[in-house]
């Protein structure tokens, strides 16, 4: 039997000859370093360019601001019940032919839309006859409402 000394064991062992070295090889090095990459990579938050929007910074001066317009009421009233003639009210005011209806509509500021209101027992035609007119004067807001009548 030899005997060896601790120096000569330990040369052995670094030579890697003779007994169990405990070596550590670098694929667990590029592994753990290739992980860490592939983490960062994908929690990163890129940030998006700043001048990607189009922004309007506001002015010394604030631009005139269009105030809310009260539109104009055309009423179509029934005459004589169910099945009778109809009345046209533009504004509030009667109205009795149809050239002074165009005149009215036309007088009218281009912003402010129209809403033309016929009750439950006005005939459709006269209502469609009210929404012609706002079209022949040129109207392009309109607006079709049908006022319920209330009983008293």
């Amino acid at each position: 039997m030899k005997v060896r000394s601790a120096l000569q064991r330990r040369r052995l062992k670094q030579r890697g000859g003779g007994g169990s070295a405990s070596t550590t090889g670098l694929t667990p090095l590029v592994d753990v370093v290739f992980l860490l990459l592939l983490f960062l990579v994908l929690t990163a938050r890129f940030i998006p360019k700043e001048n990607r929007f189009d922004l309007k910074l506001p002015e010394s001066q604030p631009p005139n601001v269009q105030k809310y317009l009260e539109p104009f009421r055309l009423e179509v009233r029934a005459v004589g019940g169910p099945g009778g003639g109809a009345l046209f009210y533009a504004g509030g005011e009667r109205v009795d032919s149809g050239e002074v209806l165009l005149e009215r509509l036309r007088s009218l500021p281009e912003q402010i839309p129209v809403v033309v209101s016929g009750d439950d027992e006005v005939p459709y035609a006269a209502v469609v006859q009210a929404y012609d007119a706002c079209l022949a004067a040129g109207r392009k807001r309109i607006v079709l409402s049908v006022s319920e009548e209330t009983s008293s």
